[in-house]
């Protein structure tokens, strides 16, 4: 649905122009304001696909809020006209030089309006388009580039031991070298295993086919079975553990191995992005009908810009994949993210660079759901 933005300080103007804004095309929202500082805090809330701004408005005018709009964020190339009178030639010059697109002559011509404003929109949504197309190319650049490596590095060590094997490089098989190879050599095989069905994962998530198990699932024992296998890998990080889950936690309705999946995700990120000497906490609490569980750590964070790029399928937030400083394909949070909505749940994610990131995982209780299917 398009949205058009109207600034105008006179009521009878503002309203006229609304209507026309309305009649554009079925579904349109219109919003409508009397100063370009208005104006700025409509476009901060929500982007507008298309601005009609009067040129004269006391205190900031129409070439200063076109200048101070272009700055805000999903803006820079949002259409925006001016309404100026036709012979305020200095006005329009102002008005484009601040990154209007276009002028309209005051009073406005009805027709010109309608037919401006459906060409502009038609080109806005060519423009968003384009901006979609080229962030999937460059997510498919990303994950070839992520899997190549993720793919190779398992690889080259099934081949390379396998190969040592074959010739018989440390002599006959029965040297004890060899028992450390194959057992090389399995490990790389079950983290290829491990990749091709995290990727199996993420398409079943995202053609809606991803099924769970309806079970009655104890949270406690998921987060317990998680937190055994990430121990490990915490405390060979010199990472500070902290776990505090009560065993009285509702029943969820689930599937108890997808959920310790979700959960040794999360808590494998934290572990992953926590330098030493920093804490991994873990915490759950009952709230009303749901159960509240909290991943948190002290780690590198993230800005609030690269928090859709990590929940993106292949997501990269540590910048050029053929330079990555992390392991991983950027699956584990969309995987996670996946499992928990097919609970009926919701990931709620605080971070910031420098301090840390904090996962809250939010699932009904099984009662509340069984009651809802009832």
């Amino acid at each position: 649905m398009a949205s058009i933005l109207i600034l105008d300080d006179r009521n009878t103007n503002r309203k006229i122009l609304a209507q026309l804004a309305i009649s554009v095309e079925p579904g349109v929202a219109v919003t409508s304001v009397a100063s370009g500082e208005e104006g700025l805090a409509a476009a901060r809330q929500k982007a507008p696909d298309l601005v009609f701004s009067d040129f004269n408005m006391p205190g900031m005018n129409g070439a200063e809020f076109v200048a101070a709009f272009r700055k805000l964020d999903g803006c820079i190339d949002v259409p925006v006209i001016v309404v100026t009178a036709y012979e305020d030639r200095e006005h329009r010059y102002r008005a484009l030089e601040a990154g209007a697109t276009d002028f309209l002559a005051s009073p406005v011509d009805h027709h010109e309006f309608v037919v401006r404003a459906r060409n502009l929109l038609a080109l806005r949504r060519q423009s968003l388009a384009r901006q979609a197309a080229e962030r999937a190319n460059a997510a498919k650049t990303a994950f070839l580039a992520n899997m190549s490596h993720e793919l190779r590095t398992p690889l080259n060590a099934i081949i390379g031991f396998s190969e040592i094997m074959q010739t018989e490089l440390h002599g006959p098989l029965g040297n004890t070298k060899y028992k450390d190879y194959s057992n090389d050599i399995g490990q790389s095989a079950r983290h290829l295993r491990e990749v091709i069905q995290n990727i199996l994962d993420v398409a079943r998530i995202e053609e809606g086919k991803f099924d769970v198990e309806r079970n009655l699932v104890g949270v406690p024992l998921v987060l317990e079975d998680a937190a055994r296998m990430v121990r490990p890998e915490a405390e060979r990080a010199k990472l500070g553990f902290d776990y505090v889950v009560p065993g009285d936690l509702p029943y969820v309705l689930g599937d108890k191995t997808k959920l310790t999946q979700a959960f040794l995700n999360l808590m494998s990120n934290a572990v992953k992005f926590t330098p030493a000497g920093g804490q991994i906490s873990i915490a759950a609490h009952k709230g009303s009908n749901i159960v509240e569980v909290t991943v948190g750590d002290t780690g590198i964070g993230m800005a609030p810009e690269e928090i859709p790029i990590a929940l993106a399928r292949f997501g990269q937030v540590s910048g050029d994949p053929y330079k990555k400083k992390y392991q991983g394909a950027g699956l584990g949070l969309p995987i996670a993210a996946g499992i928990i909505q097919a609970h009926r749940g919701e990931l709620l994610i605080d971070s910031a660079k420098g301090r840390g990131t904090r996962m809250t995982v939010r699932l009904p209780a099984a009662a509340a759901v069984l009651e809802t299917i009832q």
